[in-house]
């Protein structure tokens, strides 16, 4: 098994909550965080406090324009790779699932 050390890391909803706890444990062992979320106060204030290991993207889950802009900032973060999605981040959506969309 890689140590954790050596792993990037893209948690969503990492701006708060659980998402947070979560980066604040792999910035701790040593790995490249990406966190991501739809606040920006949030996420900054998060990847701020976690230094240089850690670092905030700006999005929404949902849209897949900032899908792919999260998962690019990752492997930037993580010299070229990504090892690690925490797919923290929720939402609200409700209804019959055939009837649902992106």
């Amino acid at each position: 098994m890689r140590p954790i050390s050596k792993m990037s890391v893209l948690v969503t909803g990492g701006g708060s909550g659980i998402g947070e706890g979560i980066a604040r444990h792999f910035c701790a062992a040593g790995a490249r965080v990406t966190i991501s979320g739809r606040r920006a106060d949030k996420v900054d204030h998060v990847a701020t406090s976690l230094g240089d290991n850690c670092r905030a993207v700006v999005g929404d889950i949902t849209i897949a324009a900032d899908r792919l802009a999260m998962t690019a900032a990752a492997v930037e973060h993580g010299n070229g790779r990504l090892d690690v999605l925490v797919n923290n981040a929720g939402n609200m959506y409700r209804g019959p699932l055939a009837e649902l969309d992106e």
